[in-house]
Protein backbone atom coordinates (compact mmCIF):
# COMPACT_ATOMS: atom_id res chain seq x y z
CA UNK A 1 0.00 0.00 0.00
CA UNK A 2 1.13 3.41 -0.81
CA UNK A 3 1.88 5.83 2.08
CA UNK A 4 0.64 9.01 2.02
CA UNK A 5 3.60 11.55 2.73
CA UNK A 6 1.50 14.80 3.35
CA UNK A 7 3.78 16.32 1.09
CA UNK A 8 2.61 19.46 -1.22
CA UNK A 9 2.77 17.33 -4.45
CA UNK A 10 0.80 14.53 -3.34
CA UNK A 11 2.02 10.84 -2.20
CA UNK A 12 5.37 11.35 -2.76
CA UNK A 13 8.15 13.42 -1.67
CA UNK A 14 10.70 15.61 -3.62
CA UNK A 15 14.23 15.70 -1.75
CA UNK A 16 17.51 16.96 -3.19
CA UNK A 17 20.90 15.52 -3.48
CA UNK A 18 24.39 17.57 -3.20
CA UNK A 19 27.24 15.49 -3.18
CA UNK A 20 29.99 14.39 -5.34
CA UNK A 21 30.24 13.20 -9.11
CA UNK A 22 29.82 9.57 -8.87
CA UNK A 23 28.16 9.37 -4.92
CA UNK A 24 24.55 10.69 -6.16
CA UNK A 25 22.59 7.25 -6.13
CA UNK A 26 24.43 6.17 -2.48
CA UNK A 27 23.50 10.29 -0.89
CA UNK A 28 20.24 9.80 -2.68
CA UNK A 29 19.40 5.92 -0.56
CA UNK A 30 20.34 8.25 2.64
CA UNK A 31 18.39 10.91 2.02
CA UNK A 32 15.30 8.52 1.46
CA UNK A 33 16.18 6.45 4.70
CA UNK A 34 16.52 9.41 6.73
CA UNK A 35 12.88 11.19 5.31
CA UNK A 36 11.36 7.50 5.47
CA UNK A 37 7.62 7.36 7.55
CA UNK A 38 7.99 5.16 10.49
CA UNK A 39 5.91 1.93 8.85
CA UNK A 40 7.70 2.12 5.86
CA UNK A 41 9.12 -1.50 4.17
CA UNK A 42 10.18 -0.50 1.08
CA UNK A 43 10.26 2.83 -1.44
CA UNK A 44 10.51 3.56 -5.09
CA UNK A 45 12.77 6.41 -6.46
CA UNK A 46 13.37 8.48 -9.63
CA UNK A 47 16.35 10.48 -9.47
CA UNK A 48 16.66 13.50 -12.19
CA UNK A 49 20.04 14.74 -12.55
CA UNK A 50 20.17 18.14 -12.55
CA UNK A 51 22.96 21.19 -13.06
CA UNK A 52 23.70 23.78 -9.77
CA UNK A 53 20.26 25.76 -10.69
CA UNK A 54 18.02 22.74 -10.65
CA UNK A 55 17.54 22.19 -14.67
CA UNK A 56 17.59 18.71 -15.86
CA UNK A 57 21.02 17.19 -17.66
CA UNK A 58 21.63 14.22 -19.18
CA UNK A 59 25.03 13.21 -17.37
CA UNK A 60 25.75 12.91 -13.58
CA UNK A 61 26.74 15.86 -12.08
CA UNK A 62 26.64 15.36 -7.84
CA UNK A 63 23.32 17.10 -7.95
CA UNK A 64 19.93 15.43 -8.21
CA UNK A 65 16.18 15.82 -7.62
CA UNK A 66 15.00 12.40 -6.26
CA UNK A 67 10.98 11.96 -6.52
CA UNK A 68 10.67 9.09 -3.59
CA UNK A 69 7.53 7.02 -2.56
CA UNK A 70 7.16 4.80 0.62
CA UNK A 71 4.77 1.26 0.60
CA UNK A 72 3.81 -0.63 3.54
CA UNK A 73 5.23 -3.53 1.97
CA UNK A 74 8.15 -4.65 1.24
CA UNK A 75 7.13 -6.43 -1.97
CA UNK A 76 5.67 -3.37 -3.92
CA UNK A 77 8.37 -0.97 -3.83
CA UNK A 78 12.34 -1.84 -5.99
CA UNK A 79 14.05 -1.21 -2.69
CA UNK A 80 13.53 -3.12 0.46
CA UNK A 81 14.47 -1.02 3.93
CA UNK A 82 15.90 -3.30 6.59
CA UNK A 83 14.08 -2.42 9.83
Amino acid sequence: MLIDCKGKYGKFLLLGVQTNKGNTYDEAIKQCLAWKPKNAKSFNMNITHTDYEGRPVENETGFANVKVSYFSTKTEGKIQINT
